[in-house]
């Protein structure tokens, strides 16, 4: 058996633990030294993977605070398509049917009115012996005198009425429809033809709910299916007697 003193062991021991140390000095030195060469020469250490939102933005370089924006929100911007499209759908305005139409129109025979629009109002007829409103304007006249078309315009029917008599309608386009009642049954127009302004239409003949009255055009109005005051509606208000 060898004996060793105590100073002697821990002497061995103490050289032990300090190349230990100066071991790992040396590690840490030489890793620093790889480091530093690796900055000088341009090849970065190998780094950990960017999370997912780094990754979001991996492709946009880099700009400090002071560097100008690469794009100002404000420039203009070249080549963009315009994908805007322009509304289809338009808006129309119908016309009140409150309102008659008014423009330029023929009176259908002369000026002389012997009855004249109600408006809504109940007037006594002495052939009927009732009272009622009546919705158009009776214009003098004799039999056979001729009656013309307030307007060009296309005949929608031509009828043998119980109360009117012979009556003729046109179409005057704006949703005016014409009703000119009392006429002589010759020389009356076709359904579906065309007239123009102050074509002859026919003759003062008779009207069997105003019988007793004298001879006469009686001539009604709507506008878009609404009766109106005919002198309104042909713009002759003031003209006739």
């Amino acid at each position: 058996m060898i004996y060793q003193s105590p100073r002697k062991t821990r002497l061995s021991v103490l050289l032990k633990n300090k190349g230990f140390y100066a071991i790992a000095a040396l590690c840490v030195v030489a890793a620093g030294t790889g480091i530093l060469a690796a900055r000088q020469t341009g090849n970065q250490p190998p780094l950990l993977p960017p999370s997912t939102d780094q990754q979001q933005y991996a492709t946009i370089p880099w700009q400090s605070p002071t560097d100008p924006p690469s794009q100002n929100v404000n420039d203009n911007v070249n080549n963009v398509p315009d994908d805007r499209t322009e509304p289809t759908t338009k808006v129309t305005t119908k016309p009140d049917p409150n309102t008659p139409f008014t423009g330029e129109y023929s009176l259908p025979m002369g000026t002389d009115i012997v009855r004249d629009y109600s408006s809504g109002e109940i007037v006594y007829v002495p052939t009927l012996d009732d009272w009622r409103t009546h919705d158009g304007v009776d214009f003098s006249g004799a039999l056979g005198n001729e009656v013309i078309a307030m307007q060009a315009g296309k005949v929608k029917s031509v009828t043998a009425d119980e109360l009117w008599g012979n009556v003729v309608e046109i179409e005057h386009g704006n949703g005016l429809l014409a009703r000119y009642c009392g006429l002589q049954k010759e020389g009356l127009p076709k359904v579906g033809a065309t007239v123009k302004r102050d074509a002859r239409i026919g003759q003062i003949g008779e009207v069997p709910c105003e019988a007793l009255d004298a001879p006469h055009l009686h001539l009604e109005i709507r506008v878009n299916g609404k009766i109106v005051d005919p002198l309104s509606a042909m713009n002759k208000l003031g003209e006739s007697n």
